[in-house]
């Protein structure tokens, strides 16, 4: 047993009659429930194609920008809000608890599903939805858990709650604000410091795999045994717990499922911290960009976790596209959304202040195919071409003939789908030794699953299903 590990059993043995687990073995349902429901962050395509001076906004004013928000240190931010705290407990609804949430008398996660989509789930019988991973709070068969503070947004913008199951309550507590702090100013002693960058990147890690591990599928954990008796190995594949096996030269690596398994992950932490990062995005778009503008003057490109590209109507949207009656509202709330910028010391305090708004590209193309497969392009002077493309190798002048702005445009002009190849490595069952490979794969595809492509191959709107 590893010194961590003895400190931590230790830690168990001589606290028990002190220590209160947010989730326990009465309440065992909860954990299943939260894994049901635990999703990715939303990475939606709403426009594919924008190019200044020649596609136009919403079919109205011509493209004069693409601008790339990012939202800094954003599960960090997540973190530093209100937590889940105490042990966690599943009560029935009530009349009125709706009332007693917006009022912050209760804490907590709501099960809850719009009766239009329930009616209609009901009715497919068998052939009822199954939990859909790809967006938070995206429509699950039955049953969707929504945090307490995401509900109350949705509900102060007209959301209405039909059809209640039960709520996970919590008491509410900023647990992780003091770890926020000590990064985020870890991070800003590295820019004032150049001796301190390194324990800087340090603490940055440390903030990232705070959040990384706490929604780790546990059950989804193997055991690698290797082998070279013969007899040792049929044992393992006649194990119930057997699951795959390779040949590696003289001996076999087996792959065996865990007979026991501690669900010891603060399952709970990790979806109040995703549900959270969606709301930013959420009041992103809706109180800011939604608000200040009008729609005819800009247009969603691309959305993911942390980020949002838009497409204005002209070339300095925050001084030039305000509604002129919220102009002065904008003056005075500006610094809610993003980083102060009158003197270089605040615009150096809160370029490492969580959840701000920054420019992360701003240029005057952008061609989006589907989810981390992208490019920006004729960027302003000081930015360069941006290039994400899922599953195909980039760097070193690979892929550079599909991985180009032609390349991007020609998928959505001609609808087709351009190759790329991947190079690398593999051991070799033959020569038992390690050869190089090449490997051709979709680089560029026309299609896109998460919305419905329209009849001009470039604007997407909801599925309808």
């Amino acid at each position: 047993m590893s010194v961590k590990g003895f400190r931590y059993k230790k830690l168990l043995e001589f606290n028990s009659d002190r220590l209160v687990y947010s989730i326990d073995k009465e309440e065992s349902e909860i954990y299943r429930k939260m894994n049901a429901n635990i999703a990715g962050g939303p990475s939606i395509i709403f426009n594919r194609y924008a190019k200044r001076n020649e596609t136009k906004i919403r079919d109205g004013k011509l493209c004069k920008k693409i601008i790339g928000y990012d939202a800094n240190a954003l599960h960090l931010w997540a973190l530093g809000n209100e937590m889940t705290c105490g042990r966690l407990t599943t009560i029935e609804a009530y009349g009125g608890f709706v009332d007693d949430i917006k009022s912050d008398k209760i804490f907590g996660f709501l099960d809850v599903i719009g009766k239009h989509m329930f009616d209609y789930n009901q009715s497919r019988g068998s052939n009822r939805a199954k939990p859909a991973r790809k967006l938070i709070g995206s429509y699950f068969g039955e049953k969707i858990l929504i945090y307490a503070p995401l509900l109350k947004w949705y509900l102060s913008h007209g959301m209405e709650i039909t059809k209640t199951y039960s709520f996970i309550k919590a008491r509410s507590h900023k647990t992780f604000a003091p770890f926020m702090e000590a990064v985020s100013s870890a991070r800003r002693e590295g820019d004032a410091d150049k001796s301190k960058a390194m324990i800087a990147e340090m603490m940055n890690l440390v903030g990232n795999s705070a959040f990384g591990r706490s929604g780790m599928d546990m059950s989804k954990h193997k055991e690698v045994k290797y082998e070279s008796d013969q007899k040792a190995i049929e044992s393992k594949i006649e194990h119930f717990t057997f699951h795959g096996l390779k040949e590696l030269n003289d001996a076999c690596e087996i792959t065996m499922k865990k007979r026991r398994l501690k669900n010891k992950n603060p399952i709970h932490l990790s979806i109040a911290i995703y549900q959270l990062a969606k709301l930013r995005m959420l009041q992103f778009y809706y109180d800011c960009i939604d608000f200040y503008f009008d729609r005819s003057d800009f247009q969603y490109q691309e959305m993911d976790t942390d980020s949002a590209y838009i497409a204005f109507s002209c070339e300095n949207p925050f001084q030039d596209c305000i509604k002129p009656e919220l102009r002065d509202h904008f003056k005075q709330h500006k610094y809610d959304w993003f980083p102060r910028d009158y003197n270089k010391e605040v615009a150096k305090f809160d370029r490492r202040t969580p959840g701000l708004f920054k420019d992360e590209w701003p240029g005057d193309a952008m061609v989006s195919l589907s989810s981390k497969t992208y490019i920006c392009y004729l960027p302003d002077e000081s930015y360069r071409v941006k290039v994400s493309a899922k599953s195909v190798q980039q760097g070193r002048g690979r892929n550079e003939d599909v991985l180009n702005p032609d390349g991007f445009e020609t998928v959505v002009r001609d609808r087709i789908t351009l190759q790329g190849t991947n190079k690398g490595f593999r051991l070799s069952k033959e020569s038992k030794s390690i050869i190089p490979y090449t490997q051709t794969k979709s680089a560029l595809s026309y299609f896109y699953d998460k919305r419905q492509v329209l009849s001009n191959g470039i604007s997407t709107i909801p599925l309808n299903i």
